[in-house]
């Protein structure tokens, strides 16, 4: 397997090219995005019984008893976990906010397609 990674020197380029390096969509696929936005629409306006149906035809999630973990249960388990749980779990959230920060664009001017409701 090769792997081509491309150079770009940032001061030999222009303003519109540089721009293009930094603008991007959060979601790529409009498709993608609109399907979602159907979802939530759907769910708000159906409710849990919605929420409930989906979770079966998607997969995933609870088709009965409660949709939300209460607090105290949160809670509980996290008592009841292994230091070493805790630790790893503790590392994996700071992980992810990193690699989330990194990916940030470096300038405001970055555009992402709204869902619409």
């Amino acid at each position: 397997m090769t792997i081509r990674i491309r150079t770009i020197e940032l001061d030999s380029i222009g303003p519109q090219e540089r721009s293009e390096l930094v603008t991007r969509s959060a979601v790529p696929d409009g498709d993608v995005l609109s399907r979602a936005a159907a979802i939530v629409r759907e769910v708000r306006k159906g409710g849990d019984e919605t929420l409930r149906a989906l979770n079966t035809k998607h997969g995933g999630g609870s088709t009965k008893g409660a949709l939300r973990v209460d607090e105290s249960m949160i809670r509980e388990a996290f008592n009841a976990a292994v230091p070493e749980l805790v630790e790893a779990l503790q590392n994996a959230i700071r992980q992810s906010g990193e690699h989330t920060r990194l990916s940030y664009p470096l300038t405001r001017r970055s555009r992402s397609p709204r869902a619409r409701d």
